[in-house]
């Protein structure tokens, strides 16, 4: 994500501004400004762009997180992105472990929504898929259940980042918020017995990374595997509510046919993933002169993506981009590309398979118990941070059963 001033990014409305003149644009390559910084729109420009290593992840976005937030594999140079992502590799891909404790987690939330409902009380929605998310990630990659300390920390890190917008806090604000939260990591790693450590932290452990490499790529993987999920499942309620009908049809399939459920929730993930992708900007520099669709690319040029952009595009969204409709990823023949909220290529998002299987399991868990409700609903705006944020939401609690 590019977040120079020479963007022109500055508050939520300036920001919100600037992405609807993108949308609202004709052409597929469109200067931000001239010869520094170029947005894509078309699926086939993106593929060729996130494939071709002459554009690199070298911008001062990710410079900056590797500097002040953590050097961990998301914003780790090539190739040493490489041999970290081969390290990683099979610690975030083994389907029993996610969906034994997402599914622990999510009964875990049910219980407690049911007596919420019983007594009437509102919950912040998305305070909560926060909450859910960093349990699941932090139990399922690191073996880890008391989270509190760790979760009180990292909340204080996410408010500072939070409050300074799409422009990221100087490092000096960010930098104690930080150190807390790696004093806890590191705390918590040498306390833990070798051989309750989840698959993540097994993986870096026994690759020989030090306790401070150990430490901020756990920190890496914490916040790239929890805020991304839980603002995406945020933003996917909120278009349920939006949209009673469609809400109210996908619980019905699903009482009807509950061994169905998570096949049946396939299809609102992808469209609320669409929708409000949490990555909604990409970022990347040319390494050299090169040339994309006729124009001149000169080297040290940002080359952005936004799939919040492309995926509104009515050449592949039809002409109601903006619609929520799930029966779209019914039809296989949008092409690669169209739908990105993973990016694309050899440094598409690592957990995309775990991000999947956490929101099909959370949306299908609560979706066949509970109904929310949410004057809220129709007016919530994204906050346009480095991720798309979603507002607190806080919303009424319907048992299904109340009412089907």
């Amino acid at each position: 994500m590019n977040t120079s001033p020479s963007t022109g990014i500055g508050a939520d409305d300036t920001v919100q501004h600037l992405v609807r003149s993108w949308l609202a644009a004709d052409a597929d390559l469109l200067w931000i400004v001239p010869g520094r910084n170029l947005l894509l729109k078309h699926p086939k420009d993106i593929r060729a762009v996130l494939n071709d290593p002459r554009y690199t992840k070298e911008t001062g976005a990710n410079r900056y997180f590797r500097s002040n937030v953590a050097d961990g594999v998301l914003t780790a140079p090539s190739p040493r992105h490489h041999t970290e992502r081969r390290v990683l590799h099979a610690a975030v891909r083994d389907p029993l472990r996610l969906e034994q404790v997402a599914t622990k987690h999510i009964t875990a939330l049910i219980a407690k929504w049911q007596r919420h409902a019983m007594l009437g009380e509102r919950v912040d929605l998305t305070a909560a898929m926060s909450e859910w998310t960093f349990g699941v990630i932090a139990e399922v990659l690191f073996g880890w259940t008391e989270i509190e300390v760790l979760a009180t920390e990292m909340r204080a890190a996410m408010t500072v980042l939070d409050a300074s917008g799409v422009m990221l806090p100087p490092p000096e604000q960010l930098a104690p918020v930080r150190d807390r939260v790696l004093h806890v990591i590191a705390d918590m790693i040498a306390r833990q017995p070798p051989t309750e450590r989840g698959p993540a932290l097994r993986a870096l452990c026994e690759a020989g990374y030090g306790q401070d490499a150990v430490a901020a790529q756990v920190l890496t993987l914490l916040l790239a595997g929890h805020e991304t999920t839980a603002t995406s499942l945020a933003w996917t309620w909120i278009c349920l509510m939006r949209t009673p009908q469609v809400y109210a049809r996908w619980q019905r399939r699903m009482r009807a046919a509950p061994r169905l459920a998570r096949a049946l929730t396939g299809t609102i993930t992808r469209e609320g993933l669409r929708l409000y992708p949490a990555s909604w900007v990409i970022g990347r520099t040319a390494s050299i002169d090169t040339h994309l669709g006729g124009i001149d690319i000169p080297a040290g040029c940002t080359i952005t993506i936004s799939p919040f952009v492309t995926h509104r595009h009515p050449a592949f969204w039809g002409p109601d981009p903006e619609a929520f409709r799930p029966e779209r990823h019914e039809d296989k023949s949008v092409p690669g590309g169209a739908w990105l909220p993973f990016g694309v290529g050899p440094r598409m998002c690592l957990g995309l398979g775990y991000a999947l299987t956490e929101m099909d399991i959370a949306l299908s868990g609560l979706g066949q118990r509970f109904t929310f409700h949410s004057p809220d609903a129709e007016s919530a705006s994204p906050r346009w941070r480095f991720t798309l944020g979603a507002p607190a939401m806080p919303v009424g609690i319907e048992p299904l059963g109340a009412r089907l």
